[in-house]
C-alpha cells in the first residue's frame, strides 16, 4: 500500500481522489488554493479537501477496531496496553503526513506561514466570531531550527487547551489563573460547551454486544444462508441486498433469529421476508460499530430520540468532552505514555530533552514538527465545531 499527494497548477476540481489496489492518489488544485487564500478557507481545506474529520467532525485519523483485519485483530501479537496501529491506520497516517508536508510547503511558496494562520484563529477569529478575548498563542519564529520549533510549539499546544478549559469554566480567560497551573491537562479532561456530546457503546451491556455481533460482525453466521453462496460481510448487508426468509437458515441459526425477533430488531413481513424493524436505530448502531463514537448533536432530532431510548436502556452511554475517547487515545499515542506502552511519547521527549540533538537529525525534528502542526489543526477544528454547534443550538432554542 502507498499514498501519493500532488498539487496541480491547472486542475479545475479542488480535489481528485483515486484508489486502486491499495494505492491512494490525491491531487489538489493549486488554482483553487490561490483563489481562496483567506485564512478561514485555508483552515477549512483540512476538513473539505484533506478530510481530517468527517461530517460529524470526528477525527478520521485514529485507529478503529472495525478497520482491523482478521489477521491484525486475532493473530498479531501485541501488548494489552498497546495502541493498535494496523494497515488502515498506517495508510491514514501516511496520507495525512504527505498532505501536511505538501500543503505547508505550497503555502510557504505563497508567502503564507501555516503558523500565522493558526495564530490568527486564536487571536482574531475567536474574538470576531465568538467574542472570546485574550486568547494568546505565540508560534515559533521563522528563523529557528526545527528542534527549537518543536520545543516551542508543544507548550503552546498545552496553553491553548488550558485557555479553552478556562473559557468553558468561567466564560472568559484569566491569564493569572492560567499561570498558576504548570501541569498539562489530560486530553480526556478538555471540556466542551455541549452536554451529552458523544455517545459510546456500552460494552458492559450484553444486548449491545449481541446486536453488534449479529448485525455487523463478519464472523456471525447470520450473514450466510444454507445452500447459498452469499458474499456479504454481515447480516445487515445481507438484509439490505437480499430477500431473506426464516427457512433460508439452518436450524442452528434459528436461536439467533428468535433473539432478534423477540427483541424487536427484526420482523417477518406479510411475504415472509425478514426485515429490519427500526432502520434509524440500526443506522445509529452501525455508526457506532464502524466509528466507536457518534456526535449526538450532529444527528437530526428524530435520530436523537432513538439515541435517548437506547441510553435509557443502558445500551449506550454519553459523555461530554472536547475530544472523544478515540480522539483522546490518538493524541496520547503521539504525545505521552499515559495510556499506551508503544506511544511515540513525542511531547515528553522534547519537554525533558531526550530527543535527538545531532544536527544531522534535523529531518527527524521536521517530521515531528509537522505532526505537532497536524495535532494543532485538529484541536482548532474541534474547538471551532464545539463553539459553532453550541451557538447553533442556542439560536434554535430561541427560535
Amino acid at each position: 500500500y502507498s499514498a501519493e499527494v500532488s498539487f496541480a497548477e491547472n486542475q479545475e476540481e479542488p480535489i481528485i481522489e483515486q484508489e486502486n489496489n491499495g494505492i491512494i492518489k490525491c491531487s489538489y488544485s493549486m488554482k483553487w488554493i490561490k483563489d481562496n487564500l483567506d485564512y478561514n478557507t485555508l483552515l477549512n481545506n483540512f476538513i473539505y479537501l484533506f478530510h481530517f474529520v468527517d461530517f460529524q467532525m470526528r477525527i478520521t485519523l485514529f485507529s478503529k477496531k472495525a478497520e482491523l483485519g482478521l489477521f491484525e485483530s486475532t493473530l498479531v501479537t501485541r501488548s494489552k496496553h498497546a495502541y493498535n496501529t494496523g494497515i488502515e491506520f498506517n495508510i491514514k497516517k501516511m496520507l495525512s503526513d504527505l498532505q501536511m508536508v505538501s500543503y505547508y510547503q505550497r503555502l510557504e511558496e505563497l508567502n503564507i506561514r501555516l503558523e500565522e494562520v493558526i495564530e490568527w484563529f486564536f487571536k482574531e477569529y475567536l474574538l470576531d466570531e465568538f467574542q472570546i478575548k485574550n486568547y494568546k498563542m505565540n508560534p515559533p519564529s521563522t528563523s529557528s531550527k526545527y528542534l527549537e520549533k518543536c520545543r516551542t510549539i508543544l507548550p503552546e499546544l498545552e496553553s491553548i487547551i488550558k485557555q479553552y478549559n478556562l473559557y468553558i469554566e468561567d466564560g472568559y480567560i484569566n491569564h493569572e489563573l492560567l499561570q498558576m497551573s504548570s501541569n498539562p491537562i489530560p486530553y480526556k479532561d478538555i471540556k466542551s460547551k455541549l452536554e451529552k456530546k458523544y455517545i459510546y457503546p456500552n460494552y458492559k451491556s450484553q444486548e449491545f454486544n449481541n446486536i453488534d455481533y449479529y448485525f455487523f460482525s463478519d464472523q456471525c453466521m447470520l450473514s450466510y444462508r444454507k445452500d447459498e453462496d452469499d458474499k456479504y460481510n454481515s447480516f445487515y448487508e445481507l438484509l439490505l441486498h437480499e430477500n431473506i426468509r426464516l427457512s433460508d437458515y439452518a436450524d442452528y441459526n434459528k436461536q439467533d433469529i428468535d433473539y432478534l425477533l423477540k427483541k424487536n430488531y427484526i420482523y417477518i413481513d406479510s411475504n415472509g421476508f425478514i426485515k429490519i424493524s427500526n432502520n434509524k436505530l440500526i443506522t445509529i448502531l452501525k455508526d457506532l460499530h464502524e466509528n466507536e463514537v457518534i456526535n449526538y448533536w450532529k444527528y437530526p432530532i428524530f435520530y436523537r430520540n432513538e439515541i435517548d431510548k437506547i441510553m435509557d436502556k443502558k445500551i449506550v452511554e454519553a459523555e461530554s468532552s472536547l475530544l472523544s475517547r478515540p480522539e483522546q487515545d490518538y493524541f496520547n499515542y503521539y504525545l505521552n505514555k499515559s495510556s499506551f506502552n508503544n506511544s511515540l511519547d513525542l511531547r515528553n521527549m522534547y519537554v525533558h530533552g531526550t530527543q535527538f540533538n545531532d544536527d544531522n537529525d534535523e529531518s527527524v525534528h521536521y517530521t515531528n514538527y509537522i505532526t505537532f502542526l497536524k495535532l494543532f489543526i485538529l484541536i482548532i477544528i474541534k474547538i471551532n465545531d464545539d463553539l459553532c454547534t453550541y451557538d447553533r443550538l442556542k439560536f434554535n432554542n430561541r427560535s
